[in-house]
Parts: C-alpha cells; sequence; structure tokens
C-alpha cells in the first residue's frame, strides 16, 4: 500500500508486550519511498518477500509462538461468538 510517499506492508504475527502474554498483533513496516523504482505493487514484491521470509519460515522465537490452547481460547472462541 503507497500511502504518504512510501510503502508499506501489514501482517499479522505474533507479539510480546510487557506482561509476557503472547498476543496475535497486526504489524505495520514502511518498506521504500514510492519513486521511479517502486512505482508499482510487483516493483516492491521482493522487498515484501524478503521482509516477511522469517515470519512465513516460521523462524520464530519460541517465546513468540502461541500455543493451540492459547490461541482457542483468545482468538478462535472470540471469534466465533
Amino acid at each position: 500500500m503507497a500511502k504518504s510517499g512510501f510503502w508499506y506492508v501489514r501482517f499479522y504475527d505474533n507479539v510480546a508486550p510487557v506482561d509476557g502474554r503472547i498476543e496475535r498483533g497486526r504489524l505495520c513496516r514502511k518498506l521504500a519511498p514510492y519513486c521511479d523504482r517502486y512505482r508499482s505493487q510487483r516493483d516492491v514484491m521482493p522487498l515484501v518477500e524478503e521482509m516477511l521470509q522469517p515470519v512465513n519460515a516460521g523462524a520464530c522465537l519460541p517465546e513468540s509462538v502461541l500455543s493451540v490452547s492459547q490461541f482457542i481460547e483468545d482468538h478462535y472462541l472470540p471469534f466465533v461468538d
């Protein structure tokens, strides 16, 4: 998404706030300036893939992974209700 002269990527990842509880959070990262080199979404896709490669590969810290019970209790059941 291009906004304010820059390309951004939004994605979900597990985050650990100060209290130590693991939560699913929506993150936004600035990729590149909107310029001749990065004019279209296709131009910035290699940057997106590079940035999200560790997330998609599952190369996460142990404390940043939700257990199945945590996911069901904190995310799935509230969504179903």
